[in-house]
């Protein structure tokens, strides 16, 4: 199980902790008495609701231990500092009580943010990843020979677009038979350590030739079936999990399929061109 996966156990364990303790709270009898105190709420469900928060701390430091190498970094200093603050009390007055639930909300809160947050900046990296490819080519006439080349292997071309990419701190991988995570470069399995220490993102991709612009459409749905059964996260903590890329090289510019989702997972169509002819890079040609 990688870290995303036991994440999402331990997140929806934690949601649970926290509807008991607001139920405990609201309906099992924090009645102020005459004095302004509160009434003692250490048995029944607020104890068990207590001793499962303390429970889970327990299971958070092992998670942190076991994964903090993979975590991104802003989620793992969230969850340092969670368990730091952590006052390990036995949670039977009913500050304790409200002030460890508390904290338990905001940490879990913030946690999902910053991971919604990870998955953002990826997604924006490897975007501007393909943008700078595309500029490449068509500003600099030797990337251009050598993608012009490549065209003719469909294989030539996903690895120089490999390379590209893991210079923008992005591991691009395929899959083999379907299932299997394959380096574009060796056609290789991939590492997971080589990629934590190399790469910031790590994203699936397709790469199509598409010699005759009317197949676009057929050679996007046929990326989209290649991947379509990969399921399970290869590095949860620097994976793009939720978009795949799906890259048709072609001579001139395409109508690109419409993106999709299956799944909750986005498809992206990327279009690189070869032999760009938009009307800027033929003026600019005219005058070399």
């Amino acid at each position: 199980m990688n870290w995303n996966e036991e994440w999402q156990a331990l997140s929806a364990r934690t949601l649970a902790i926290i509807e008991a303790g607001k139920y405990a709270i609201q309906v099992l009898g924090l009645k102020k008495e005459k004095d302004g105190f509160f009434i003692d709420i250490t048995q029944g469900v607020t104890k068990q609701v207590a001793h499962d928060i303390q429970q889970l701390h327990s299971e958070l430091q092992n998670f942190q231990k076991k994964h903090a190498s993979e975590l991104p970094e802003s989620s793992n200093l969230s969850l340092h500092m969670y368990l730091l603050v952590f006052n390990q009390k036995n949670l039977n007055s009913p500050n304790d009580f409200a002030v460890a639930l508390t904290k338990l909300i905001l940490f879990r809160a913030e946690f999902e943010y910053l991971l919604r947050d990870t998955e953002i900046e990826s997604r924006s990296r490897t975007e501007r990843a393909f943008q700078h490819l595309q500029r490449l080519i068509d500003v600099d006439s030797d990337i251009s020979a050598k993608w012009q080349s490549a065209f003719k292997h469909e294989t030539h071309s996903e690895r120089l677009g490999g390379v590209h990419l893991l210079s923008h701190g992005i591991w691009a991988f395929k899959l083999r038979d379907h299932t299997a995570a394959t380096d574009l470069i060796y056609n290789e399995p991939i590492e997971g350590l080589i990629t934590r220490r190399s790469a910031s993102t790590l994203v699936l991709t397709e790469w199509k030739m598409v010699r005759n612009p009317s197949d676009a459409n057929k050679k996007a749905q046929e990326a989209i079936q290649q991947t379509i059964e990969y399921e399970k996260g290869l590095l949860g903590g620097i994976e793009l999990k939720n978009t795949r890329y799906i890259v048709l090289v072609s001579e001139k510019k395409l109508t690109l399929p419409q993106d999709i989702k299956i799944h909750e997972v986005e498809y992206r169509h990327i279009n690189i061109v070869v032999d760009s002819d938009s009307p800027s890079l033929v003026a600019r040609k005219s005058l070399e």
